[in-house]
């Protein structure tokens, strides 16, 4: 954000940021003394403020500072939305001005907060020397020892009193020790304050213990810099603000107080440069098969991810593989472009319309390199639907819906249609690829991308799209991921389990590039599932039903994003979020524009994803598919059929009420563990064809209001309806015999 600042110090002109420039530059933070007095007359457009740099006063140089009185305004506006309150040190925009110690004041109160950190015992001098407080430790210590070695309740409540006496103690001193500091400062002493501030930050070059959370020790400025973002992260008592909370990040700047980090605003970065953006989709990955969802299965790198970023606990995909790649690609729900029936498939001529604009074409516009690694499966029956023509730079990957993970050839060994075409399925750009037959298409897809992760020009953002074949069938895994779960019984959620975990490593190999290359830090990366896990492999546990279903087992996927772009990290995110969002979320952050899309479904929901700010999404359409089959209305489902016919396969999610039409099956509920797979069946009558659910109260869809809430039950048929009238009808054209990769020299590929 410019204010119109320019630093000017036998150099050239720079725009910088206040609140970095008195972090970086302010000669208090070089422990020094001093107020900028104001230059010229006020009246003036430009007014310059001088100050002298006494720690450099043998070469004369001065730290100038030119300010357009346009511009004050909306300073004062930026300082009034920080996300401290800043402004109760001043009464006016002339304080600012005047008295630059009031501004450091301000900022060091918020800076030096000593609750977010357990230092070492050099860094508490509040404790050292205060002999109440020691003499309290030490009664402490006694009472503890006597309590393990007697081991009786009336010592153990002794100690603990006693402990609860020292805390009390401990934060009275520590308050007043940094409200000391604080009147210190004010009054021109700044010896103490900075002796205090240099031994709480750390410093192993100069001998002062480096900073300590926990258990553990931070030595790097690196690591003093997370520890500073954690502290941020984890504040709950700050203003709601607009503007984003600020992040450190690791500098060579000496001599300041903050020596180790500097002020870094994430909303400015992204507004700076372009972030490269990697999107990370997992295939049938169930809601249970993640670790930090409880799982046995072990996903330590996705689980890091996932904690250092937010998790969307509230996020919905498609029941099935096309249909999310679709509304991923183009922000619009399938009903739009006739694809709301089953999925792309390898031997009928259809795709993703050429006429929906996708996300890598609109991206490719604003300068992004776009790179697609894995699994296409958009249509590809002529030329025009093929990945690099619908805006990708690089492919490498597969175009059918599934393969063997060994060969690369459909179908699989496990395959039961005995109609399918077989041929080889693996590409590099527009060329067959011979040479990779016994490679483990996970970890070929891996390598693909810390490939071109290495090899990206540097001068341009960088949209990576790595769809891994994993977790989808057949199940296959190497040896060496497989003895990881000697101990679960079952060998299709022992070989799945493998699967998850090969991915998992997978994940954190390119991310581990992305680090090394250095582009991680301007890097927002996301995760996602396509889909449900499958009834016979995964588990979406407690969520009712699985893969092809519109139960929430079926359409709530796992979901994370990760980045250091984010304002808020660290969370978990509720709110309602679908995969059609991704399209808008991804054009705001990389200063793309929508000119030329058709409208769309999706919504921009970084600010929701970043700040924790409420979704503008209300409303799901999870599909309605007229082909699926209909069986007999009851009589009950007929009173409601001049509304919406309730035979149709449809569901729809609005607010907190979800309603679901047609045949969807029973469902049922699977738990998968290390013992094997447990079912639980729905108890429902066979001809049932209309369910409502209170998803927020009711997320295991066990508890059907439909009759309790008959008005809900019309509003959403109603909503269905007004879908239904915008939708293009379904098509599913037939088998096409010229598919055949016999005819094609052996490849899945344009056969029109």
């Amino acid at each position: 954000m410019n204010h119109g600042l320019e630093q000017v110090l036998h150099e050239p002109t720079r725009e910088r940021n206040l609140l970095d420039l008195i972090v970086t530059s302010h000669p208090v933070m070089c422990h020094q003394t001093g107020t900028l007095a104001p230059l010229g007359d006020s009246d003036d457009l430009t007014t310059a403020t001088a100050l002298n740099l006494k720690a450099n006063h043998h070469s004369g140089k001065r730290l100038v500072w030119l300010y357009s009185k346009a511009n004050i305004e909306s300073l004062h506006q930026h300082i009034a939305a920080a996300p401290w309150d800043i402004n109760h040190v001043f009464d006016s925009m002339d304080d600012i001005w005047d008295s630059w110690y009031n501004m450091f004041i301000a900022i060091c109160k918020q800076h030096i907060p000593h609750k977010f950190v357990s230092t070492t015992r050099t860094a508490k001098p509040w404790i050292h020397s205060n002999n109440e407080i020691k003499t309290a430790i030490r009664r402490k210590h006694r009472l503890h020892s006597r309590a393990k070695r007697i081991n009786t309740e009336v010592t153990w409540a002794t100690y603990r009193r006693q402990r609860n006496l020292v805390t009390a103690l401990t934060r009275r001193a520590e308050s007043a020790y940094i409200e000391e500091l604080v009147n210190d400062v004010e009054t021109g002493n700044t010896r103490r304050f900075f002796k205090y501030a240099k031994s709480a930050l750390g410093n192993t070059s100069t001998g002062i213990p480096a900073l300590k959370v926990g258990s553990a020790i931070l030595e790097t400025p690196e690591e003093k810099a997370n520890a500073l973002n954690n502290f941020f992260i984890n504040q709950t008592d700050l203003p709601a603000r607009n503007d984003p909370a600020p992040t450190f990040h690791p500098t060579t700047v000496q001599g300041t107080v903050l020596d180790s980090v500097q002020l870094f605003y994430p909303e400015r970065e992204l507004q700076g440069s372009k972030p490269n953006i990697v999107f990370i989709l997992a295939d049938d990955y169930g809601w249970d098969d993640i670790g930090y969802h409880g799982s046995f299965i072990q996903t330590p790198k996705l689980d890091r991810l996932a904690k250092e970023g937010v998790k969307l606990e509230n996020y919905y995909v498609q029941p099935i593989c096309s249909p999310s790649r679709c509304q991923l690609m183009t922000g619009r729900y399938q009903i739009r472009y006739g694809l709301q029936h089953s999925v792309i498939t390898s031997d009928r001529p259809h795709g993703l319309p050429l006429d929906e604009v996708t996300l890598p074409q609109k991206l490719k516009e604003n300068g992004y390199s776009t790179y697609v690694v894995g699994k296409w499966h958009l249509g590809f029956f002529r030329k025009e639907h093929m990945p690099l023509q619908r805006g990708f730079d690089k492919f490498y990957g597969y175009l059918t819906g599934g393969e063997d993970y060994w060969t690369h050839r459909r179908p699989n060994l496990y395959a039961k249609d005995p109609l399918a075409f077989h041929g080889l399925d693996l590409r590099d750009q527009d060329k067959p690829v011979l040479d990779q037959n016994g490679t483990y298409s996970t970890h070929l897809f891996a390598k693909k991308a810390i490939e071109i992760i290495q090899n990206h020009e540097r001068s341009k953002p960088m949209f990576l799209y790595l769809p891994f074949q994993a977790v989808h069938s057949p199940l296959e895994a190497p040896t060496e991921y497989v003895e990881k779960y000697k101990d679960v019984k079952n060998p299709l959620v022992k070989t799945y389990a493998a699967m998850v975990s090969a991915m998992d490593e997978a994940v954190g190999n390119v991310t581990d590039a992305l680090k090394r290359t250095r582009l991680w830090d301007n890097t927002v990366l996301i995760f996602s599932t396509d889909n449900g896990a499958r009834r016979n492999a995964g588990s979406n546990w407690p969520l009712r039903g699985w893969k092809n279903t519109l139960w929430e087992g079926g359409v709530r996927g796992v979901g994370f994003v990760t980045s250091k772009l984010l304002r808020k990290g660290k969370r978990k995110c509720d709110a309602l979020i679908h995969i059609s969002d991704w399209f808008p979320t991804l054009l705001r952050i990389s200063r793309s524009v929508s000119n030329g899309t058709k409208p769309l479904d999706g919504f921009d929901i970084w600010d929701t994803i970043s700040s924790g700010t409420p979704s503008p999404r209300k409303e799901i359409l999870h599909n309605i598919d007229p082909l699926h089959p209909k069986t007999d209305l009851s009589s009950l489902d007929s009173l409601h059929d001049h509304i919406f016919n309730p035979s149709v396969y449809a569901a729809i999610r609005s607010g907190d009420w979800k309603l679901l039409t047609g045949d969807q099956g029973l469902g049922g509920w699977k738990y998968s563990g290390t013992s094997g797979n447990k079912y639980e069946d729905a108890v429902e009558p066979p001809n049932k064809h209309l369910w409502l659910f209170n998803i927020r109260s009711d997320p295991q869809e066990r508890n059907d209001l439909s009759v309790q809430y008959p008005d809900v039950v019309q509003e959403l048929l109603e909503r269905l309806a007004a879908y239904n009238k915008t939708a293009l009808p379904p098509f599913w054209p037939s088998r096409d015999p010229r598919a055949n990769p016999a005819l094609h020299g052996d490849l899945f590929g344009p056969w029109l």
